[in-house]
């Protein structure tokens, strides 16, 4: 599998600031990317747990993870950690917002980025 597209994908992403292209027109963003279908379904639908899967490096996944503002107990339970984990972070971070869950800054989750 072409993994490290995915990576570079999500790089240009996270680093790049380049999210709102990607989510404004997925399919179409990808097409610069050699992307499998399997790799392209996982992005398109936010699926990390199939990313995780698919070997894709767990950064890369946590970053996709965090500029989809997938809490961090939802992230945890998709690549499979201990459930007594996720339910410890979900009770000191709650289920609200994401910055609540404690994987983006507040001024975002209020939609100033």
């Amino acid at each position: 599998m072409a993994t490290h597209e995915v990576v570079r994908l999500v790089r240009d992403l996270h680093r790049a600031g380049r999210f709102g292209a990607f989510d404004a027109d997925r399919h179409g963003f990808m097409d610069a990317y050699d992307l499998t279908p399997d790799e392209r379904a996982a992005l398109a639908g936010n699926d990390v747990a199939a990313l995780y899967a698919m070997g894709v490096h767990p950064m890369a996944v946590l970053f996709f993870s965090q500029d989809n503002r997938m809490p961090m107990p939802d992230y945890l339970s998709a690549i499979g950690a201990e459930r007594s984990r996720v339910e410890q972070l979900r009770s000191l971070f709650g289920q609200g917002s994401a910055a609540a869950a404690g994987i983006v800054p507040s001024d975002r989750d209020a939609g100033g980025g």
